[in-house]
């Protein structure tokens, strides 16, 4: 039984869009370093120089922090400004949905 209604057109993601092939999507995302950053590699070298150990990625912590100093009782995140915060003054007014979150932080 044919349909009378036009059929949907369904926009392609191809490149020259914004998007990439699963491939390449992979290929940038295993990029992306989750441990030994550059930020945390300077903190632990100062750290180091001050005299001050520490343990990394410790997972007996709860959140598993980047450092972590036992003598201190002191778990310390080092979270980079791509991810957490970049243009946070500019973004944040242009929240949508849940706005109470753009004031807690």
């Amino acid at each position: 039984m044919p349909y009378s209604e036009e059929k949907i057109k369904v926009p392609r993601f191809n490149e020259a869009s914004g998007f990439y092939t699963t491939k390449k999507r992979s290929n940038i995302m295993s990029r992306i370093r989750g441990k030994n950053t550059n930020p945390e590699m300077r903190f632990r070298r100062a750290l180091w120089k001050a005299g001050v150990r520490y343990r990394v990625d410790s997972k007996l912590l709860p959140g598993k922090p980047d450092v972590s100093i036992k003598k201190y009782k002191l778990a310390i995140f080092i979270d980079g400004e791509f991810w957490h915060g970049y243009n946070w003054d500019q973004r944040k007014p242009k929240l949508k949905t849940n706005r109470k979150f753009g004031y807690l932080r």
